[in-house]
């Protein structure tokens, strides 16, 4: 009988998260002074399979991160094959996605960066005929935050001519854009620039073509 509690103690972990719950729960930070995000949305998507073929949402929970960045997600079913966590606010780069398997259950935590930053990217079209130019930009070659994945534009510059364009960016971090004449294939990359671009200032790059 003296092992009675220790049996009752291991239950109880057991069925802390059962295989048909899955539930996450952690802090979400603000990468300028590692502070915890308050009103953060933090979204546990869990996907089935769709009849025909692909997949469909199936179940979701979604908070707001209290005043101390904590948040508490769980869904209890056990028809998906896969999900993803999501978190997004105002003002912030969204979280990449993080991948998760029905019935995960464990402590994760996540770092938002505020668009505390500009990047202006000045066009310079030093050919004697008029030119476009397509480009897009994000926090690395392949990254989930990319904006304008298949390239922004075409912008047409003149012989000789700029343009400008300044881009709110966030800060404290290298920022890569890739740029091209002619418009690029998802996920191409053809010409690249990255820029360090410190926080809470306007970093300017010119690129010629």
């Amino acid at each position: 009988m003296k092992y009675l509690p220790l049996i009752f103690l291991l239950s109880l972990c057991c069925w802390g998260c059962s295989r048909k719950t899955t539930e996450f729960s952690g802090t979400i930070y603000n990468s300028d002074g590692n502070v915890p995000l308050a009103g953060a949305k933090v979204s546990l998507n869990l996907y089935a399979d769709k009849k025909g073929g692909g997949s469909t949402l199936s179940a979701s929970d979604e908070v707001l991160t209290d005043t101390d960045g904590k948040y508490l997600v769980s869904i209890s079913e056990s028809d998906s094959y896969t999900g993803v966590i999501l978190v997004k606010k105002d003002s912030f780069l969204s979280s990449p996605i993080f991948r998760v398997s029905p019935g995960d259950c464990a402590e994760q935590d996540f770092t938002l960066h505020p668009f505390d930053a500009y990047l202006s990217v000045t066009f310079e079209n030093v050919s004697d005929v008029a030119q476009d130019f397509y480009y897009r930009y994000g926090q690395g070659p392949y990254g989930d935050d990319w904006e304008c994945y298949n390239g922004c534009g075409p912008f047409t510059t003149q012989p000789h001519q700029q343009q400008t364009h300044l881009i709110r960016v966030p800060g404290g971090d290298n920022i890569s854009v890739v740029w091209d004449t002619k418009r690029m294939a998802a996920g191409q990359v053809t010409n690249l620039n990255v820029i360090a671009c410190p926080r809470h200032d306007t970093t300017s790059v010119i690129i010629q073509f």
